[in-house]
């Protein structure tokens, strides 16, 4: 079986992966975000989520897929 090139996650994108073009900064900047988000959510990983806080200081928090996709 021929293992076709793709983001993880990305089944059913609008994107060709078999085309180089695909694989360009333009496109690929903007499919990759949703496959590592895929990956971390297959995972179990929540993502770093920074805020800011009182007196304007970037505060840490964790957010999981599920919450930022609502």
């Amino acid at each position: 079986m021929e293992t076709k090139p793709g983001l993880f996650g990305l089944n059913h994108s609008n994107r060709d992966f078999t085309l180089p073009e695909s694989w360009g900064k333009n496109q690929f900047n903007s499919s990759f975000p949703a496959a590592l988000l895929a990956f971390m959510e297959s995972k179990g990983l929540e993502n770093v989520y920074l805020v800011l806080g009182e007196s304007m200081k970037v505060a840490h928090s964790k957010l999981s897929t599920r919450q930022l996709f609502g």
